[in-house]
C-alpha cells in the first residue's frame, strides 16, 4: 500500500491507461495529471489527523503515503518511510494554470511539499470526509469512496530477506 488519493485521481489513472503503453508510466501519469489538474473542481474536504481535525477546506487532492512514489515516479513524500509507523499526509489546495505548470517538476524532484499551495503531515491515523462522494484510489485501482479512515498498523507485515 503506497498511496491513497482523493478526488478527480481516477480520471488521472483512466487518462494514464489511454496513452500509448510503450511510453514509461512516468510520462504516462505526468501528462495525464498536468491535463487533468486544469480540469478539476475542489471540493470541501475535512481531514482529521490523529483524531485532531482540521478545518474543512476545498482541495484538489490528499495523499496518504507511506511510500515515497506514486503514479510511475512521481516523488510525492520523500520523508516517507514504509517502516516509520507514520503516514505522510499532503494536502493540496486549489492552483491556478500557472501554478499547475510551476508545481509539476517539485512532484518529481521531492520538493513537492515547498509550494505554497501544499501542506504535509505526518499521522498514525486519518480520515477523510467530505460533502459529495468522492473517489479513494491506491496504487491505481479504485477501492472505493470517501468518508474513509486510513491506519498504519505498525510492524504487521513480517519480511524475510
Amino acid at each position: 500500500f503506497r498511496v491513497i488519493r482523493i478526488r478527480e485521481v481516477p480520471v488521472v489513472v483512466n487518462r494514464a491507461k489511454q496513452l500509448p503503453k510503450w511510453s514509461a508510466g512516468l510520462i504516462n501519469y505526468g501528462v495525464a495529471a498536468v491535463t487533468s489538474a486544469f480540469t478539476w473542481d475542489p471540493e470541501e474536504v475535512t481531514v482529521e489527523i490523529d483524531g485532531k481535525p482540521l478545518p474543512t477546506e476545498p482541495l484538489l487532492i490528499t495523499i496518504i503515503a507511506n511510500g515515497q512514489y506514486c503514479g510511475g515516479g512521481m516523488w510525492v513524500a520523500p520523508h516517507a518511510r514504509l517502516d516509520s509507523g507514520y503516514f505522510e499526509v499532503i494536502r493540496i489546495r486549489p492552483l491556478s494554470w500557472s501554478q499547475v505548470v510551476g508545481i509539476l517538476p517539485k512532484v518529481y524532484s521531492g520538493k513537492l511539499a515547498s509550494h505554497e499551495c501544499v501542506e504535509s503531515c505526518r499521522a498514525k491515523a486519518v480520515t477523510i470526509t467530505a460533502t459529495h462522494p468522492l473517489h479513494v484510489t491506491l496504487d491505481g485501482e479504485i477501492p472505493g469512496r470517501v468518508p474513509a479512515t486510513f491506519r498504519i498498523l505498525p510492524r504487521a507485515l513480517q519480511i524475510q530477506v
